[in-house]
């Protein structure tokens, strides 16, 4: 289960305790039911929509990944990367480590 998702429910935990121990939500109150179910609620839709992008950022992740495992290739012939030379030397070992370097002297 995702980290945030925890936080969430820990925090959804937290806003039921505290509305049931407010002194306008007595407990078992119509009142106090609908404000926990419509806080819950929202709460999990924000779970819902974050737990939707992360699944997003993750796919468009492997995407990069391939890509420059494909890139990094010695085999394959047809990709080129320019950088610095200093920093392809500095990472011969490593294609990604290279264009890090080479991005940290941009700053």
């Amino acid at each position: 289960m995702s980290k945030m998702i925890l936080v969430h429910k820990e925090a959804i935990r937290e806003l039921l305790q505290r509305l049931s121990k407010s002194k306008v939500h007595k407990e078992g109150s119509t009142y106090a039911t609908l404000t926990k179910d419509y806080y819950a609620a929202v709460l999990m839709g924000r779970i819902k929509d974050e737990n939707a992008a992360l699944k997003a950022e993750v796919e468009r992740l492997k995407k990069d990944e391939t890509m420059l495992d494909w890139l990094s290739d010695p085999k394959q012939s047809i990709g080129n990367v320019q950088l610095p030379t200093r920093c392809v030397q500095n990472n011969l070992h490593s294609l990604r480590d290279a264009i890090a370097e080479a991005m940290k002297e941009t700053k």
